[in-house]
């Protein structure tokens, strides 16, 4: 016999612990809107009946279907239940589940949500499906009690009915049904028809100046307006677009500033007769800084000396005295100090490789005493180097002020080193503040580095089972013009620039010329290159990447029972399949008899153990 085609839908995102949060969302469903149970064959107790997962009762009301662990109806895996809401002109963003009262084994372990706008019965479309994974923990969830976080979903059009199948339960063996405590068909009040998937994505930092802005329409006829600024009020409320009229869903909005936040907001309107304005959600997203800050696990300190063992120079680096705010506290223990009388008194730091220096931000030593005894420093050179051995002197910074003794200390000096490459600074200090003792004191250091080098690899620094013609992309280096890419099995030679290599005019290189082996480490940098620059090169970081040990053929993990992914379509059996949207032909069969993974309605065989491909041979051939 032929397999008869299932829902044939586009699968939506669906994202497990999203920013959604309960008090942000209200349910779509009411007691008593239209309600039945899948399959709708009454095989259910008389007290535990399919309205109950929707009366807004948790203790002591369930809904059970003995359908969802034993012999579940072929169209539909599962068991769950089919409603109109009341609110069905909203979009669902979510679903939460509560569970039921007893026998966890029963607890729905994953879903498949769908919609209709013509009947109740009627063709359904696919939404969304996922698991419950809270529900599939190694301890039995909590009884008659919600999910923690709601299960957020990416859908931008409303139902006005929908089908909720739970295709799984928690363990099969020990359960004789499937059971719920209450649903709540989740949404944040958005309209169908309203733009979605911006990117950049809601929130998003360390955005590109040069970004374009694009998103997903909607589903329906439109062109869209654009209300684009740095305010989210302004953009809220305004009116007159930035742009309006588009029959593309993208906008150049132009290079923006470094460090700023800016906010967005597409609106659809219909080419329908009436022109219906869909308003959209208001965006957001924050541009890249100027220069951004070295971690301090990523420097090295060291000093002329130190006082005792608690106030060492890495004091300066690891943020022990700030606050959120950057207020550094009155702790000694915070601080470094000099040795008690230090002839030539000095402090160093080491980045790790030659940066673009933007500023270094200094809190003097700001101890309870300071006042009284001045340890700060106050007349000071300030030099630095590429490799430790030849100096530059760094004009206008010669003094640092005087900190007030006070955990309210937040005026820290700024100095200005205007993008000089250096991988070495070095305070050459010459008084301190009080004048009266040879001992010097410092509270804190913080570099911030103008990003001219490659940064954010693609695959990972690391990255295991890389095929050997993957693309690789990297965030390019400021004002960078051009790449060169070494590549490598030697670490040294790719540090040292002697490694084979490849020039890039983007942000990514596809590496399959350079005849990788399988299951093999390899080294690549990344040099960024503007000849126009006054430094015309920046070497980046070595990083590293381990070769795939084989190449997978067909994984078989991402077939599922729905079209265009199930197995008998790609692997051609003796049963065939019907012909749908992907595919119009139907196939009969190749006549030799054999099946190609298990058909929904043998859910109920003895051989299946809950996958839809065989994992072991049940039968020699």
């Amino acid at each position: 016999m032929w397999r008869m085609t299932l829902l044939s839908a586009i699968v939506a995102t669906v994202f497990f612990g999203g920013a959604a949060q309960a008090q942000d969302l209200f349910d779509m469903t009411a007691p008593g809107d239209p309600i039945i149970g899948i399959p709708d064959d009454g095989d259910w107790p008389g007290a535990e009946t399919p309205d109950l997962a929707i009366d807004d009762v948790v203790s002591g009301s369930k809904y059970l279907h003995f359908k969802g662990a034993n012999d579940p109806m072929p169209d539909s895996g599962g068991a769950g239940f089919r409603v109109t809401p009341t609110q069905n002109q909203f979009v669902v963003t979510a679903l939460n589940f509560a569970s039921a009262n007893d026998a966890a084994p029963r607890d729905p372990v994953s879903f498949r949500l769908s919609g209709s706008n013509e009947s109740i019965d009627g063709p359904y479309t696919l939404i969304a499906e996922g698991t419950i994974d809270e529900f599939n923990a190694g301890t039995a969830y909590a009884r008659n009690t919600w999910l923690t976080t709601p299960i957020e979903i990416s859908s931008r059009s409303p139902y006005l009915h929908y089908e909720l199948i739970f295709t799984e339960v928690r363990d099969r063996a020990a359960a004789n049904s499937m059971q719920i405590g209450d649903v709540e068909l989740l949404t944040d009040g958005s309209m169908g028809g309203s733009a979605g998937n911006p990117a950049p994505e809601n929130e998003a930092t360390d955005v590109l100046r040069d970004v374009i802005l694009t998103w997903a329409p909607s589903p329906n006829p439109s062109t869209h307006s654009v209300y684009f600024g740095s305010d989210f009020d302004d953009v809220n409320t305004a009116t007159a677009p930035t742009e309006a009229g588009l029959d593309v869903n993208s906008l150049d909005v132009g290079r923006l500033d470094f460090g700023v936040t800016y906010f967005w907001r597409i609106d659809e309107v219909n080419t329908s007769p009436d022109k219906t304005v869909f308003k959209g959600d208001v965006w957001s997203f924050s541009v890249e800084p100027y220069s951004i800050l070295v971690p301090g696990e990523d420097i090295i300190v060291t000093a002329s000396s130190i006082s005792n063992e608690f106030s060492i120079p890495e004091n300066t680096i690891n943020g022990s005295g700030l606050d959120a705010d950057g207020a550094h506290s009155i702790v000694s223990e915070a601080m470094w100090f000099t040795g008690t009388v230090d002839l030539d008194p000095w402090i160093q730091y080491e980045l790790n490789g030659v940066k673009k220096l933007d500023t270094a931000k200094v809190w003097n030593s700001n101890s309870a005493a300071e006042m009284a005894i001045g340890w700060g420093i106050k007349d000071v050179e300030i030099v630095y180097s590429v490799d430790g051995e030849n100096w530059t002197v760094l004009e206008g910074a010669t003094q640092f002020s005087r900190a007030p003794g006070s955990p309210a200390y937040t005026q820290a000096d700024e100095i200005a080193f205007d993008g000089v490459p250096a991988k070495f600074v070095r305070f050459n200090i010459a008084s301190n503040w009080g004048g009266i003792l040879m001992s010097y004191s410092l509270s804190e250091v913080q570099f911030n580095v103008i990003p001219a080098q490659a940064r954010t690899p693609e695959p990972a620094d690391g990255g295991t089972d890389v095929v050997p013609n993957a693309v690789f992309s990297w965030r390019a280096g400021r004002k960078a013009a051009k790449s060169t890419i070494f590549v490598g099995t030697d670490q040294t030679e790719v540090a040292d620039g002697l490694a084979p290599s490849v020039t890039s005019n983007t942000n990514s290189v596809d590496v399959s010329s350079l005849d990788l082996q399988m299951d093999t480490v390899y080294y690549l940098r990344v040099d960024e290159v503007n000849e126009a620059e006054a430094i015309s090169t920046w070497a980046g970081p070595v990083w590293s990447f381990t070769t795939a040990a084989a190449l997978i053929v067909d994984d078989f993990e991402s077939y599922n029972n729905i079209s265009p992914d199930r197995p008998f379509q790609a692997w051609l059996d003796g049963f065939g399949y019907s012909s749908d949207e992907f595919f119009p032909t139907a196939f009969g069969g190749n006549g030799t008899g054999a099946g190609i993974g298990h058909d929904i309605w043998s859910l109920s065989s003895p051989q299946y153990d809950g996958d839809i491909m065989e994992t072991s041979n049940t039968i020699a051939g």
